[in-house]
Protein backbone atom coordinates (compact mmCIF):
# COMPACT_ATOMS: atom_id res chain seq x y z
CA UNK A 1 0.00 0.00 0.00
CA UNK A 2 1.37 3.34 -1.03
CA UNK A 3 1.81 6.16 1.51
CA UNK A 4 -0.88 8.13 -0.29
CA UNK A 5 -3.45 5.39 0.26
CA UNK A 6 -2.45 5.12 3.89
CA UNK A 7 -3.00 8.86 4.38
CA UNK A 8 -6.32 8.74 2.58
CA UNK A 9 -7.38 5.81 4.74
CA UNK A 10 -6.46 7.67 7.92
CA UNK A 11 -8.35 10.77 6.77
CA UNK A 12 -11.44 8.71 5.95
CA UNK A 13 -11.23 7.04 9.34
CA UNK A 14 -11.03 10.38 11.08
CA UNK A 15 -13.95 11.76 9.05
CA UNK A 16 -16.10 8.71 9.77
CA UNK A 17 -15.24 8.87 13.48
CA UNK A 18 -16.18 12.54 13.48
CA UNK A 19 -19.50 11.79 11.82
CA UNK A 20 -20.21 9.08 14.37
CA UNK A 21 -19.36 11.44 17.24
CA UNK A 22 -21.63 14.15 15.85
CA UNK A 23 -24.42 11.64 15.37
CA UNK A 24 -23.94 10.35 18.89
CA UNK A 25 -23.99 13.89 20.25
CA UNK A 26 -27.26 14.57 18.41
CA UNK A 27 -28.79 11.40 19.82
CA UNK A 28 -27.67 12.32 23.33
CA UNK A 29 -29.10 15.82 22.90
CA UNK A 30 -32.43 14.39 21.77
CA UNK A 31 -32.42 11.99 24.72
CA UNK A 32 -31.75 14.78 27.22
CA UNK A 33 -34.53 16.86 25.67
CA UNK A 34 -36.93 13.94 26.02
CA UNK A 35 -35.89 13.39 29.64
CA UNK A 36 -36.30 17.09 30.36
CA UNK A 37 -39.80 17.03 28.86
CA UNK A 38 -40.73 14.00 30.95
CA UNK A 39 -39.41 15.75 34.10
CA UNK A 40 -41.45 18.85 33.35
CA UNK A 41 -44.58 16.75 32.86
CA UNK A 42 -43.95 14.95 36.14
CA UNK A 43 -43.51 18.28 37.95
CA UNK A 44 -46.77 19.55 36.47
CA UNK A 45 -48.59 16.40 37.57
CA UNK A 46 -47.14 16.71 41.08
CA UNK A 47 -48.25 20.34 41.26
CA UNK A 48 -51.79 19.40 40.21
CA UNK A 49 -51.81 16.54 42.71
CA UNK A 50 -50.66 18.87 45.50
CA UNK A 51 -53.39 21.39 44.67
CA UNK A 52 -56.02 18.65 44.70
CA UNK A 53 -54.80 17.38 48.06
CA UNK A 54 -54.90 20.91 49.45
CA UNK A 55 -58.45 21.48 48.20
CA UNK A 56 -59.61 18.10 49.47
CA UNK A 57 -57.98 18.70 52.86
CA UNK A 58 -59.55 22.13 53.15
CA UNK A 59 -63.00 20.76 52.31
CA UNK A 60 -62.65 17.83 54.70
CA UNK A 61 -61.53 20.19 57.47
CA UNK A 62 -64.39 22.66 57.04
CA UNK A 63 -66.83 21.02 59.44
CA UNK A 64 -64.06 20.30 61.93
CA UNK A 65 -62.98 23.94 61.85
CA UNK A 66 -66.53 25.19 62.32
CA UNK A 67 -67.03 22.91 65.32
CA UNK A 68 -63.75 23.87 67.00
CA UNK A 69 -64.29 27.58 66.39
CA UNK A 70 -67.84 27.46 67.74
CA UNK A 71 -66.69 25.67 70.89
CA UNK A 72 -64.12 28.36 71.61
CA UNK A 73 -66.19 31.32 70.44
CA UNK A 74 -63.76 32.49 67.76
CA UNK A 75 -64.09 33.13 64.02
CA UNK A 76 -63.83 29.96 61.96
CA UNK A 77 -62.19 31.99 59.21
CA UNK A 78 -59.38 33.02 61.55
CA UNK A 79 -58.77 29.37 62.42
CA UNK A 80 -58.73 28.44 58.73
CA UNK A 81 -56.40 31.35 57.87
CA UNK A 82 -53.83 30.20 60.42
CA UNK A 83 -54.13 26.52 59.48
CA UNK A 84 -53.57 27.35 55.82
CA UNK A 85 -50.34 29.17 56.59
CA UNK A 86 -49.15 26.65 59.17
CA UNK A 87 -49.67 23.37 57.28
CA UNK A 88 -51.80 23.87 54.17
CA UNK A 89 -54.33 21.69 56.06
CA UNK A 90 -51.99 18.67 56.09
CA UNK A 91 -52.78 16.69 59.28
CA UNK A 92 -49.61 14.60 59.34
CA UNK A 93 -47.06 17.41 59.20
CA UNK A 94 -44.40 17.40 61.93
CA UNK A 95 -41.78 20.16 61.87
CA UNK A 96 -38.14 19.55 62.88
CA UNK A 97 -38.90 21.49 66.08
CA UNK A 98 -41.73 19.06 66.89
CA UNK A 99 -44.79 21.15 65.98
CA UNK A 100 -47.56 18.78 64.91
CA UNK A 101 -50.62 18.74 62.68
CA UNK A 102 -52.83 21.20 60.86
CA UNK A 103 -52.30 23.95 63.44
CA UNK A 104 -48.63 23.04 64.00
CA UNK A 105 -48.97 22.82 67.77
CA UNK A 106 -45.95 22.22 69.94
CA UNK A 107 -46.62 19.30 72.33
CA UNK A 108 -46.07 21.61 75.32
CA UNK A 109 -48.72 24.01 74.02
CA UNK A 110 -51.15 21.18 73.25
CA UNK A 111 -50.70 19.66 76.71
CA UNK A 112 -51.27 23.05 78.34
CA UNK A 113 -54.43 23.66 76.30
CA UNK A 114 -55.74 20.12 76.89
CA UNK A 115 -54.81 20.21 80.58
CA UNK A 116 -53.83 16.57 80.06
CA UNK A 117 -51.04 14.59 78.40
CA UNK A 118 -51.06 14.58 74.60
CA UNK A 119 -49.22 12.56 71.95
CA UNK A 120 -48.14 12.97 68.36
CA UNK A 121 -50.74 10.50 67.01
CA UNK A 122 -53.44 12.36 68.93
CA UNK A 123 -52.30 15.71 67.51
CA UNK A 124 -52.28 14.34 63.97
CA UNK A 125 -56.05 13.92 64.28
CA UNK A 126 -57.46 17.15 62.76
CA UNK A 127 -60.38 17.23 65.21
CA UNK A 128 -58.06 17.22 68.22
CA UNK A 129 -55.58 19.59 66.61
CA UNK A 130 -58.19 22.14 65.56
CA UNK A 131 -59.84 21.98 68.97
CA UNK A 132 -56.61 22.68 70.85
CA UNK A 133 -55.46 25.21 68.25
CA UNK A 134 -58.74 27.10 68.56
CA UNK A 135 -58.38 27.07 72.34
CA UNK A 136 -54.89 28.50 72.05
CA UNK A 137 -56.05 31.22 69.64
CA UNK A 138 -58.85 32.09 72.05
CA UNK A 139 -56.26 32.29 74.84
CA UNK A 140 -54.17 34.69 72.77
CA UNK A 141 -57.18 36.81 71.82
CA UNK A 142 -58.08 37.13 75.49
CA UNK A 143 -54.50 38.10 76.34
CA UNK A 144 -54.43 40.77 73.64
CA UNK A 145 -58.00 42.02 74.18
CA UNK A 146 -59.31 40.63 70.87
CA UNK A 147 -56.49 42.20 68.85
CA UNK A 148 -56.03 39.84 65.86
CA UNK A 149 -52.72 41.44 64.86
CA UNK A 150 -50.83 40.64 68.04
CA UNK A 151 -52.67 37.35 68.45
CA UNK A 152 -51.58 36.11 65.04
CA UNK A 153 -48.02 37.31 65.61
CA UNK A 154 -48.02 35.55 68.98
CA UNK A 155 -49.11 32.29 67.37
CA UNK A 156 -45.88 32.38 65.38
CA UNK A 157 -43.34 34.07 67.66
CA UNK A 158 -44.92 33.47 71.07
CA UNK A 159 -46.71 35.97 73.33
CA UNK A 160 -43.56 36.56 75.38
CA UNK A 161 -41.73 37.90 72.35
CA UNK A 162 -44.68 40.00 71.19
CA UNK A 163 -45.01 41.54 74.66
CA UNK A 164 -41.40 42.73 74.43
CA UNK A 165 -41.99 44.63 71.20
CA UNK A 166 -43.24 48.20 70.82
CA UNK A 167 -47.04 48.06 71.09
CA UNK A 168 -49.52 49.85 68.80
CA UNK A 169 -50.74 53.11 70.29
CA UNK A 170 -54.20 53.03 68.75
CA UNK A 171 -56.30 51.00 66.34
CA UNK A 172 -55.19 53.04 63.34
CA UNK A 173 -51.59 52.09 64.11
CA UNK A 174 -52.13 48.31 63.90
CA UNK A 175 -51.09 47.96 60.25
CA UNK A 176 -47.96 50.00 60.87
CA UNK A 177 -47.25 47.85 63.92
CA UNK A 178 -47.20 44.78 61.67
CA UNK A 179 -44.60 46.49 59.47
CA UNK A 180 -42.43 47.09 62.53
CA UNK A 181 -42.40 43.46 63.73
CA UNK A 182 -38.68 42.85 64.33
CA UNK A 183 -38.72 39.15 63.33
CA UNK A 184 -38.79 38.97 59.49
CA UNK A 185 -40.41 35.52 59.51
CA UNK A 186 -43.13 36.65 61.93
CA UNK A 187 -43.79 39.83 59.97
CA UNK A 188 -44.21 37.81 56.79
CA UNK A 189 -46.29 35.17 58.61
CA UNK A 190 -48.65 37.75 60.10
CA UNK A 191 -49.24 39.39 56.73
CA UNK A 192 -49.89 36.05 55.06
CA UNK A 193 -52.41 34.99 57.71
CA UNK A 194 -54.19 38.34 57.46
CA UNK A 195 -54.27 38.00 53.67
CA UNK A 196 -55.71 34.48 54.08
CA UNK A 197 -58.31 35.85 56.48
CA UNK A 198 -59.41 38.58 54.11
CA UNK A 199 -59.56 36.03 51.31
CA UNK A 200 -61.92 33.86 53.33
CA UNK A 201 -63.97 36.93 54.21
CA UNK A 202 -64.27 37.77 50.51
CA UNK A 203 -61.86 40.71 50.39
CA UNK A 204 -60.50 41.74 47.00
CA UNK A 205 -57.27 43.39 48.21
CA UNK A 206 -54.41 41.94 50.25
CA UNK A 207 -54.31 43.14 53.82
CA UNK A 208 -51.06 45.03 53.44
CA UNK A 209 -50.72 47.13 50.29
CA UNK A 210 -47.26 47.14 48.79
CA UNK A 211 -45.13 49.73 50.54
CA UNK A 212 -41.40 49.58 49.94
CA UNK A 213 -40.63 45.90 50.49
CA UNK A 214 -44.20 44.98 49.57
CA UNK A 215 -46.21 42.06 50.78
CA UNK A 216 -45.90 40.20 47.49
CA UNK A 217 -42.11 40.09 47.45
CA UNK A 218 -39.86 37.31 48.73
CA UNK A 219 -38.80 37.75 52.34
CA UNK A 220 -36.43 35.91 54.59
CA UNK A 221 -39.38 34.25 56.31
CA UNK A 222 -40.76 32.79 53.08
CA UNK A 223 -38.94 29.57 53.79
CA UNK A 224 -39.79 26.43 55.72
CA UNK A 225 -36.49 26.51 57.62
CA UNK A 226 -37.28 29.98 58.96
CA UNK A 227 -40.62 28.77 60.21
CA UNK A 228 -39.04 25.73 61.84
CA UNK A 229 -36.45 27.97 63.49
CA UNK A 230 -39.30 30.03 64.92
CA UNK A 231 -40.90 26.91 66.36
CA UNK A 232 -37.55 25.89 67.82
CA UNK A 233 -37.21 29.28 69.49
CA UNK A 234 -40.69 28.77 70.95
CA UNK A 235 -39.73 25.37 72.33
CA UNK A 236 -36.59 26.78 73.93
CA UNK A 237 -38.20 29.72 75.70
CA UNK A 238 -40.43 29.14 78.69
CA UNK A 239 -42.17 32.48 78.19
CA UNK A 240 -43.66 31.28 74.90
CA UNK A 241 -46.54 28.91 74.34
Amino acid sequence: MTPTLVVVGLILGIVLSGIEMVDSAHRMRDLYQQLDQVQRQQNELLAVHSRLLLERGARASLNTVETAAEQEGIQANLLRAIAKQESRFAPGVVSPAGAVGVMQLLPSTATEMADAPTSTPMLKDPANNFELGARYINHLLEQWEDDPFRSIASYNAGPGAVASWMQPTDQDDDALWVERIPYPETRFYTKKVLDNLLGYLGGNQPFCKETGAGVGQKRAGDDASDHDQTHQKQADRSTRR
